[in-house]
């Protein structure tokens, strides 16, 4: 008998596998010998050693180190990352490729990370999404991070409140001030209820009170989204620019979808969707802007016109100018914009007003009592486009206590943000030494779902009361932010990098919850697949088939339901109140 002969196909094949699973094992071995050793070092009380950076993680691929895990699933990551360090550790290294990064946790931390504008800068990862997802030029991009220098030329500071162009300053005035945001706000009410009245999927009232309103079905968060879109671009960019490009919501919702993927650098081929949507929101920008310089007014002092939209959106296309930006450039900016005010104020909402029909505790009578309760009088209270709502009332915490403890549950409970900057100078954060050239991040999910915080119930329960207090005297129930402190909720993140459009954001979000509620009743059918009729689960009214977040948007922002719901919807006569949600 002959000796049987390996291929040598088979013989390198098996040579190649033996060899990167050595080097697989040899990592794994070797960072986790690394990370006990310094795990053994801190429990004998030397962790306070200014020169030494924190924990770093095991990994198994070399110059890979934690990124797959990272990329793939960061609700795992994050938990796992939890189960390894242990309950006396908050600050951690992990492998990101070739980068290295800080996980920052704990709330003495976070807070102490706000406070390091000088060493911590978000320049890095700005440029990164201005070149990768916005597509600006190098050249554009270092004319807006370009510091401001003093007499003697050199960098006064680091950060965006020290550049030469400090559209920080246009933020202030034009986006942060009373007027501008109450103005902005009123603008948005009046365009979502314009366009909520005449949505042609649900039929009008009747004219005679004695009939009542026809039903219709639709899927909720699919109906609901881009009818927000629409009012909130309006109130921002003005109304031309949705004239002009019709399936602007459609490009706007699948290039949100692809985000990360864009940001992450990946290969066209890879991330087609997300370039060609973002390639025609750019040129649906680019022929907006042309147009609003041809008709529009860019020196007009109103709070806001068809052309450019806000005053806020003036003053900066006149700051682009004086930096001398191309039009393309300014048209990323102009998108980046529009992803910032709807990327997160829209889903918000969504959450909100689905937890609020499919409670089990039955929270719409109590929510609309309270939103009611902040209408205007008006001549005509049987139709719909009367509706006038009081802003500073539907504000007033004392005035709709369940309804601010919904908006903050609903920030803990679906907001998931990194908060990630870079380090330009070395410093220390709990003792722990961070090198320059590094990254810093803080995950809110880490915090905002932290079982030692957030009790009674756990974190992972959805609570709509969470942020009320019951005065023991009086029964008093008041709205309470005492558990929101210390660094422990950072929806809108913090220091000298906090959202610039926070306060339109909360009161853009509460109005078009009270506006929806005001205006129809609704009736939950089932839990469909998004954008199909397929049915997913059964109805929600004990919590079941409620959707869960999908995957791949931890880390991002507000996330995105896993799923939709399908509802009958009718039109709600001005002044009529409601048991509950419409049984199907």
């Amino acid at each position: 008998m002959e000796p049987t002969t390996i291929p040598i196909a088979f013989q390198v094949l098996l040579f190649l596998s033996l060899g990167v699973a050595f080097i697989l094992g040899a990592t794994w071995t070797i960072t986790n010998l690394r990370f006990y050793a310094h795990l053994r070092k801190l429990a004998n009380g030397e962790d306070k050693d200014p020169s030494t950076e924190p924990l770093a993680l095991p990994y198994a691929v070399p110059w890979v180190g934690n990124a797959l895990g990272f990329l793939n699933e960061q609700a795992s990551f994050w938990a796992n990352m939890k189960k390894t360090l242990g309950p006396n550790h908050q600050l951690c290294t992990t492998r990101l490729g070739p980068a290295k990064c800080y996980i920052i946790t704990g709330g003495q931390n976070i807070q102490a990370m706000f406070k390091m504008s000088r060493h911590l800068s978000s320049d890095q990862l700005e440029r990164q999404i201005m070149k990768s997802v916005f597509h600006l030029p190098d050249r554009d991009i270092d004319t807006i991070l370009q510091p401001a220098h003093d007499d003697k030329g050199k960098v006064t500071d680091m950060g965006k409140k020290n550049r030469m162009y400090d559209v920080e300053k246009i933020y202030e005035n034009f986006l942060l001030t009373p007027h501008a945001v109450n103005s902005l706000t009123t603008k948005f009410l009046d365009v979502f209820g314009e366009v909520l009245d005449q949505a042609p999927e649900i039929p009008p009232l009747p004219e005679a009170n004695s009939r009542e309103a026809e039903w219709a079905t639709v899927n909720f968060y699919e109906w609901f989204k881009d009818h927000m879109f629409t009012a909130s671009t309006t109130a921002f960019l003005g109304s031309r620019v949705l004239e002009m490009n019709p399936d602007l919501a459609k490009d706007f919702w699948i290039f949100e979808e692809n985000f990360l993927n864009l940001v992450y650098g990946l290969p066209r081929f890879l991330a087609r969707s997300g370039n060609e949507a973002r390639d025609r929101l750019l040129n649906s920008a680019s022929r907006w802007l042309d147009d609003a310089h041809n008709h529009g007014d860019i020196e007009n002092t109103e709070d806001w016109d068809p052309y450019f939209g806000s005053r806020f959106v003036r003053e900066r296309e006149k700051m682009d100018q004086k930096m001398g930006l191309g039009t393309k450039s300014k048209a990323g900016v102009r998108i980046g914009l529009l992803f910032g005010i709807s990327s997160n104020a829209i889903p918000a909402t969504g959450w909100m007003l689905l937890h609020i029909l499919a409670s089990p505790t039955h929270i719409l009578p109590r929510i609309l009592s309270e939103v009611q309760s902040c209408l205007l009088p008006n001549d005509d209270n049987n139709n719909t486009t009367t509706l006038s709502i009081s802003i500073p009332d539907l504000l007033n915490p004392t005035r709709t206590p369940l309804l601010h403890s919904l908006y903050t549950e609903t920030l803990r409970h679906y907001h998931a943000l990194n908060l990630s900057r870079d380090v330009k100078s070395r410093c220390t954060i709990d003792g722990h030494l961070l090198l320059p050239g590094n990254m810093v991040m803080a995950p809110s999910w880490m915090m905002h779902r932290n079982e030692d915080l957030w009790t009674d119930p756990p974190p992972d329960v959805f609570y709509p009361e969470r942020f009320l207090a019951t005065d023991e005297k009086s029964g008093e129930v008041t709205f309470s932010t005492a558990k929101t402190g210390g660094g422990r909720y950072f929806p809108y993140g913090g220091g000298a990098h906090i959202c610039p459009g926070r306060v339109f954001a909360k009161q853009e979000i509460l109005a078009a919850v009270a506006r929806t509620l005001l205006g129809f009743e609704f009736g939950l059918v089932d839990w469909v697949e998004t954008g199909t009729e397929r049915v997913v689960g059964k109805k929600g009214v004990d919590g079941r088939g409620f959707p869960g977040h999908k995957k791949g948007y931890v880390g991002l922002g507000v996330m995105v339901m896993e799923w939709d719901a399908r509802v009958k919807v009718r039109r709600r006569r001005v002044g009529t109140g409601g048991e509950g949600l419409v049984k199907s």
